[in-house]
């Protein structure tokens, strides 16, 4: 048997040692990993505090590295706090462990030789100290595990998400968008929309930020209420934050604490994952809601006078229309945004 190297508090004092775990649990099952190091076997994902990061911040950042997964705890608080000193073989540590969902592509890495969801009932055969695959439960993690399959279906029964944000240009709302923004609200207890470019009115954002807001509310308020809107400026025309670090410190500062940032961007997800939990929009929406498609594509189509309804929630295009907005877009911008079609990137952009 491999012999499980002793560790100590940094202060050389026989201080316990904190560390953070993450359950991640979806309806099919709770991720395990296989540790590289001893003790060898199966584990929750987690790690050693880190000095500099709130708890928080560390079990996400611990998630991340051994699944590839991003942990989205609701409300950012802890399940549970286990301090038994004999519950690690290495030494007195505290486990502060958070429950929540993980999204993205799971993939082992750092201290994770594997990583695959075991099913409930997996999880009940390895909390009854049973083995899988020659594999059983470290440290104490089958009395955390059995703690938390306790209040599970409550769990399960709660949105994913507290507040969760997304920046979107919404011109128009399409039903790509549209299918993102119901997903957010049935997720999320409070869901606050930021409208992008919203001091630009040019071919790629020609409606205004009150309009935007308007056909977003047409659409959105028939289902829901627990949403609000922000305006968020650009300010890529000036060179000197061009790098986009002023605008991901003011979409940090108006949008607050947030559970989740969600964008289909990966250049504002690179923008925010300094602030954020960001997801992808497709790992909230269910597949057969998936819609490919994307701004430039509506408003090419809207300069080249195609029926729009099949691209855009009925209200939305019942708004265009009342408004005389694809008219106007036509008369200002059509040839502009015709003209911009030659350009390699142009869908790219979106």
């Amino acid at each position: 048997m491999t012999a499980v190297p002793r560790l100590v508090h940094s202060s050389g004092y026989n201080n316990p040692v904190p560390t953070t775990d993450a359950i991640i649990d979806g309806r099919e099952g709770i991720v395990l990993v296989t540790r590289k190091r001893p003790p060898y076997g199966l584990a929750l994902p987690g790690g050693f505090a880190e000095g500099g990061l709130t708890l928080e911040e560390n079990v996400r950042k611990e998630a991340k590295e051994e699944t590839g997964l991003t942990f989205v705890a609701k409300g950012k608080k802890h399940f549970g706090i286990f301090d038994d000193p004999l519950r690690d073989p290495r030494g007195h540590m505290i486990s502060i462990t958070y429950a929540g969902r993980g999204y993205g592509e799971l993939i082992a890495g750092d201290d994770a030789k594997s990583a695959r969801v075991y099913s409930i009932e997996e999880i009940r055969h390895l909390i009854n100290n049973g083995s899988i695959d020659g594999l059983s439960l470290q440290f104490d993690h089958a009395a955390i595990l059995a703690a938390y399959l306790e209040g599970r279906e409550q769990f399960l029964g709660q949105k994913p998400f507290g507040r969760a944000g997304v920046v979107g240009r919404f011109r128009p709302l399409h039903n790509g968008s549209a299918a993102m923004l119901e997903a957010m609200c049935e997720q999320a207890d409070e869901v606050v929309i930021g409208i992008g470019s919203s001091n630009k009115y040019d071919f790629r954002n020609p409606f205004t930020a009150e309009e935007t807001i308007e056909m977003l509310g047409l659409h959105l308020s028939k289902q829901f209420s627990n949403y609000s809107f922000l305006c968020i400026p650009d300010f890529g025309h000036i060179p000197q934050f061009r790098d986009g670090s002023k605008w991901a410190g003011e979409v940090a500062k108006a949008f607050g604490k947030l559970d989740a940032f969600v964008t289909g961007n990966e250049y504002v997800a690179n923008l925010l994952e300094g602030h954020y939990a960001v997801i992808a929009g497709q790992d909230i929406i269910p597949k057969e809601k998936w819609a490919m498609m994307c701004g430039t594509m509506v408003r090419t189509a809207m300069a080249q006078g195609t029926d729009l309804r099949h691209m855009m929630p009925s209200s939305v295009a019942d708004y265009l229309e009342s408004k005389k907005l694809v008219e106007r877009f036509r008369r200002e911008f059509g040839l502009e945004t015709l003209a911009a079609m030659a350009g390699q990137d142009i869908y790219r952009r979106d």
